[in-house]
Formats: C-alpha cells, sequence, structure tokens
C-alpha cells in the first residue's frame, strides 16, 4: 500500500461523522477486510454503501479500481468514483466543514476524481488551517517534511506538528517524537504526489 494511500486511508477513518452506526462499522470491517487483503468480502461491504451515496464509501470504490482489489481494474470506473466522492467533499467544504476541505486538497493533489490543481489544493489545505483543524496543521507538517509544494523544511514541519500536537493530534506527536529521537522521518505523504493516480 502507499504512503499516499495510507495517509487517505487515516484520514477517511478520522471523518467518518454523518454516517449511522451500521454504515460505520460496515465500512470499518469492509476497509480491514480490504487491509487484510480480503478484497471480495470488502466489496462486498463497501459497494452497497457507496450505491447509498456516501462519500467514503466511494472513495474506496474508486480505490478498489484504481488497485484492482476485488474488481478488475479500471481507471475510468476509479475516476467514476472518486468524483462521486469528491463532488460530495467538495459541496461540505463549501459549507465550511474542515475534514471536507483537506480531502478536497488531498484529491486535487493526487488527481483523485478531478484534474491534478497544485493551487486548489494548497487553498483548501489554507483554508483548513485557518480554521484551526489540527489536521490540516499535520498534513502542512507532513508537505513541510517532505517538500510538497516546496524544499522540504524541518523547522516549518517541526512548526506545524507543535501547533497540531498541542491540540491532541496523535500523528502530529508521532512526527515530533521522530523528530527528537532523530530517527530518519517519514510521512506518509510521498515526494511525488503526481504518481499516485
Amino acid at each position: 500500500m502507499t504512503k499516499l494511500f495510507q495517509a487517505i486511508v487515516l484520514t477517511v477513518l478520522l471523518t467518518m461523522g454523518g454516517v449511522t452506526q451500521s454504515a460505520e462499522d460496515d465500512l470499518e470491517t469492509g476497509i480491514t477486510a480490504f487491509e487484510m487483503q480480503e478484497y471480495d468480502k470488502a466489496v462486498k461491504l463497501i459497494k452497497p454503501l457507496a450505491e447509498d451515496g456516501i462519500a467514503e464509501a466511494q472513495y474506496f470504490m474508486g480505490t478498489f479500481y484504481y488497485l484492482a482489489a476485488g474488481v478488475k481494474q479500471s481507471d475510468s470506473l476509479a475516476q467514476k468514483w472518486y468524483k462521486l466522492a469528491f463532488d460530495q467533499w467538495y459541496t461540505a467544504a463549501e459549507d465550511g466543514d474542515l475534514d471536507a476541505m483537506i480531502e478536497v486538497s488531498l484529491m486535487y493533489h493526487a488527481g483523485q476524481g478531478v484534474q491534478i490543481n497544485e493551487k486548489n489544493a494548497e487553498k483548501w489545505l489554507q483554508q483548513a488551517i485557518e480554521g484551526g483543524s489540527s489536521r490540516a496543521w499535520s498534513l502542512k507538517g507532513d508537505f513541510c517534511m517532505e517538500g510538497v509544494g516546496t524544499k522540504p523544511d524541518k523547522d516549518q514541519a517541526k512548526y506545524w506538528y507543535q501547533k497540531a500536537a498541542a491540540q491532541g493530534n496523535k500523528h502530529a506527536e508521532e512526527m515530533l517524537q521522530r523528530l527528537k529521537s532523530k530517527k530518519r522521518t517519514e510521512c506518509p505523504i510521498p515526494l511525488d504526489l503526481n504518481g499516485f493516480i
């Protein structure tokens, strides 16, 4: 699984608000099945949720088609499902949902459901940052660490991680520990986001 995909899986798991408990349980069970490489089970659980219009499930259907996980590989079907999820998150982002702003930013970075657009990706991430999202601060730290949109800058990364960690963001806390221990600090964001799709 690519680092970007792992980051997006984590992001999606953190943003499952507005979904019934049963649907959330099925989605989590489906994601776990995917991680265990039980692709047929994952598709069986997630596809009905995607068809019911749950953005997170639509995103995962896109991923299944992109990776040929339980379905025949199809870039066009992957993009179709990604576009459905993107449209929902975009609407929510326009309504001020900070988590949706982050999803929109990531999808613009990766070209999932939309054309890659770094300017729009940065715009939505910046709005989430200004809205006070610790997830956005932590993601900004990842981007600074890996040099996404700029040259790598550990000092800037540390600034954003500290800001996020002060709000209890676990990823930011982990990254700060890695920086302190001087271990090779690997973020869940690859240097070349364009290579994801």
